[in-house]
């Protein structure tokens, strides 16, 4: 009989060593994976943060090509009104002398 009772003893505090290797374990894997998601919420945010910065770069390069496309075409207009301002000047003193 006592060897039983020392047996159900030395079960008992396997199941108990066993219970509390489990339960460091689970504390271990739970540490782990936080670090691991705070490792990927990081990376998620840097590259989100690259990505932001490169799409703004590419914003603003067009809105620079915009702009010099758009300088270009007015400084095309006023040149070609330059050119054509004393054929309409010529023009519109023959119509009002020509009346």
């Amino acid at each position: 009989m006592q060897k039983i009772i020392e047996i159900e003893l030395q079960a008992q505090h396997i199941i108990d060593e066993t219970e509390q290797e489990k339960q460091r374990i689970n504390e271990a894997l739970a540490s782990e994976i936080e670090a691991m998601r705070l490792e990927i919420e990081r990376k998620v945010e840097r590259k989100l943060k690259q990505i932001k910065e490169r799409e703004m770069q590419e914003a603003y390069q067009k809105v620079d090509e915009v702009q010099a496309k758009t300088q270009q075409q007015l400084e095309a207009m006023v040149e070609c009104a330059d050119n054509k301002k004393q054929e309409w000047e010529k023009y519109l003193m023959d119509q009002i002398v020509g009346w």
